[in-house]
């Protein structure tokens, strides 16, 4: 290989570059959605051959032995290749301008069709997952032993308000939708009623009508459900925290959401007003009314529920059309209902106390108290006297008859599932953490090393993220500068030199950033590939004398300077390749989450995949710098060691998020606040009635359950 003509050499390496950038371009063409059958394949067919030649290319460069004809049939090859590539990339591109407009334009109308559905689809099955999954529905499942909505109904009066109108009672069998398409009320509407009333329930239902109605007419907006109580920056406008909440909670770009936003294709449904301070629900109703009045964003239709005496406490007043009223339940209602789920027995202990019936009179308390009625002593509970402290007797006895009740159990083998204590303190633990994120909805993947509620906690997390991040990072560099010098004292010093500084960048990592997408996008190469280049010349020039100094001591400083000017450029090759890899991911449009804890799961897989291009991309590029700058002979130790380099840079990334999570479960596991496998746990406790699930996301059946979760957790937090 030292015998090899400099100008081979160059025309070898400048092949390599051809053939690189081809890869890169070959790889943008496969992401185009309005490229041909026949198109994708022989792209495709371009592509393999594309790497096969850059492998060999790159193989001969590092080989000592090859024959030197075999230089000129892969340079004639390669060139011939990168020739007929060429022509046909410049064949199968527009040819014009109002084609490649008419083209974009098409493609993007085919993708923003199926971004819409893919959010449709996420909308509903939450819609149908919370509906088919409510305390209303659990009573004629545990009770019925079938669903009977036809004949069991649970309803309430409703009265109506539009603009300066008299209030009216809505007739009975009219739905809500009807309301909102009223003419005078033009879909901007509020939801009110008190806590337990149906007002979530009504929300649902009105956004199920809606979702049918966007799937039948593409013209229509695209209902979604919001949340008030994660609107935690009072400066924020309402328009940025709906983009943010769609790329956080559905998983759509925040590009996307924002055309969306300004197009006046979402149509926002806001629960939860009421879970926000008082202080705060003030402010919110005010910035809902200057999103209303936004010129470019203000929204067609927007519906907002809250409870109605805290609505009724704010001096300001939502700016929408009409207000309907979910009223409590009647004596009357209340014997029907016990009456047709086969509870009469109840109605005859509660009927002669108001305290009991006044209680009951919202829809979810009557249900709670039909489910947990082998668990009530009529006698102990009319020993409490208050409202609050009766509805925290109901609670205690809900939770103790849905922890006692046979079922058919998917999660846990007979005898092998939690105590009731665990499971008590694990929800509860859940619903404190819920509640200082102010949040409604928990995602596996989404915990943070804020969950740890001590100092010395948060200290021991990131302590063994840096031991274990620096012994990665250190053990793979020392052996790899251990195989190239076949020096022991080498390996160890770099090994002791970069682990701990690793493992001390690592370590104060703050927060945990899944990787789970794959998808390359040329469009976003550019600029991180020029900064990346930017920072690796910089690296080569401040780390290249540096080690070599360490490292040999017969060297003379101007030649370790001039060397130094000529390992810049490789490494600038180098971190553009990195920034091209990490720059140019970019997730899907709308992700979606259909499994627990799918945030990880992805990270790890992609840990993999990462690693392997490292091994193929920074391989290689190690070489190189190895043999034509430090002038190492190229042999095996030489090439284990380039790519094991190339695995731990590519791994990396996505790796540390996966190393992050397992500590964290582990600190957490440890301590008691959660169970080992924690999507198990919440399965079985979607089963007992206290979760909901719609693919991947938690959430408590009903806020005031959580609220009750969560002060058993304090309490039992104050006796400790």
């Amino acid at each position: 290989m030292q015998n090899l003509d400099p100008l081979l050499l160059s025309l070898l390496l400048l092949l390599i570059g051809l053939l690189a950038v081809l890869s890169s371009v070959l790889s943008n063409k496969l992401s185009e959605r309005h490229a041909s059958s026949n198109t994708v394949y022989l792209i495709f067919i371009l592509a393999v051959l594309c790497a096969a030649l850059l492998t060999f290319a790159g193989w001969l460069v590092s080989s000592p032995s090859a024959n030197k004809a075999l230089y000129y049939w892969v340079l004639g090859i390669g060139f011939a290749f990168s020739l007929l590539t060429v022509i046909v990339l410049l064949r199968i591109l527009p040819k014009s301008t109002s084609s490649t407009t008419s083209t974009t334009e098409t493609s993007f109308n085919q993708q923003n069709v199926q971004n819409r559905y893919k959010l449709l689809e996420d909308v509903m099955r939450e819609v149908e997952g919370r509906l088919e999954s409510s305390l209303h529905d659990a009573v004629l499942i545990n009770l019925l032993k079938e669903k009977k909505n036809e004949l069991v109904e649970c309803k309430w009066a409703v009265e109506v308000k539009i603009g300066n109108q008299l209030t009216t009672q809505m007739a009975p069998k009219t739905k809500i939708i009807e309301v909102f398409d009223q003419k005078v009320v033009a879909g901007k509407l509020l939801i009110l009623g008190a806590p337990g009333a149906g007002k979530t329930t009504t929300l649902l239902e009105i956004t199920k009508d809606l979702c049918d109605r966007a799937f039948n007419d593409h013209n229509q907006p695209i209902p979604v459900l919001f949340n008030l109580s994660a609107w935690k920056d009072d400066k924020q406008a309402i328009s940025d925290w709906l983009v943010a909440e769609l790329k956080d909670k559905r998983g759509v770009r925040s590009d996307i959401g924002r055309h969306w936003l300004e197009n006046r294709q979402i149509l926002p449904l806001l629960d939860g007003l009421d879970e926000l301070e008082l202080t705060r629900q003030e402010r919110c109703v005010q910035a809902i009314n200057q999103f209303l009045e936004q010129a470019a964003y203000c929204p067609k239709h927007l519906v907002v529920c809250s409870r109605r005496d805290e609505y009724e406490l704010c001096n300001t007043q939502l700016q929408l059309n009409g207000a309907v009223c979910l009223q409590p339940l009647t004596y009357a209602q209340i014997y029907d209902y016990l009456v047709d789920v086969g509870r009469p027995e109840l109605w005859q202990s509660i009927k002669n106390d108001p305290e009991q019936l006044r209680l009951v009179k919202t829809p979810l308390l009557l249900s709670i108290m039909t489910l947990a009625y082998e668990e009530i002593s009529i006698e102990q509970w009319q020993k409490r006297h208050s409202p609050e402290a009766r509805r925290r007797y109901l609670f205690d006895a809900f939770i103790e008859r849905m922890l006692k009740r046979e079922i058919t159990q998917r999660w846990y083998a007979k005898g092998k599932e939690p105590s009731p204590e665990k499971t008590k303190h694990w929800l509860a633990w859940l619903s404190l953490r819920l509640k200082d994120e102010s949040r409604d909805e928990f995602l596996i993947e989404k915990m943070q090393p804020t969950w740890l509620p001590t100092r010395a906690q948060k200290q021991i997390y990131h302590v063994g993220i840096g031991i274990i991040g620096g012994l990665i990072v250190g053990i793979i560099g020392g052996v790899c500068i251990e195989l190239t010098s076949n020096d022991h004292r080498n390996g160890l010093i770099l090994g002791l030199i970069i682990g701990p500084m690793s493992g001390l960048i690592l370590g104060f990592r703050q927060t945990i950033k899944p990787i789970e997408t794959v998808r390359w996008s040329g469009i976003k190469v550019g600029r991180a590939m020029g900064f990346g280049a930017i920072i690796g010349v910089v690296y080569g020039l401040i780390s290249w004398p540096t080690f070599t100094l360490v490292l040999s001591s017969n060297i003379k400083l101007s030649e370790v300077l001039f060397q130094s000017l000529i390992a810049a450029p490789f490494f600038g090759l180098f971190g553009g390749s990195i920034g091209a890899l990490i720059g140019g991911f970019t997730g899907p449009d709308i992700e979606k989450r259909t499994v627990p804890n799918q945030g990880i799961w992805q990270s790890a897989v992609n840990t993999g995949i990462f690693a392997l291009v490292g091994w193929l991309m920074f391989g290689l590029i190690f070489v190189l710098i190895q043999w034509i700058i430090a002038r190492v002979n190229i042999n095996a130790y030489t090439l284990i060691s380039s790519g094991l380099l190339g695995v731990l840079i590519g791994g990396i990334v996505p790796g540390t998020a996966c190393i992050q999570h397992l500590i964290l479960r582990l600190i957490l596991w440890h301590k008691g606040y959660i169970p080992w496998n924690y999507a198990r746990f919440l399965n079985y406790a979607t089963e007992r009635i206290f979760l909901q699930r719609v693919g991947g996301r938690y959430r408590f059946i009903h806020d005031l359950l959580r609220s009750h979760f969560t002060q058993m957790a304090i309490t039992s937090h104050k006796r400790q």
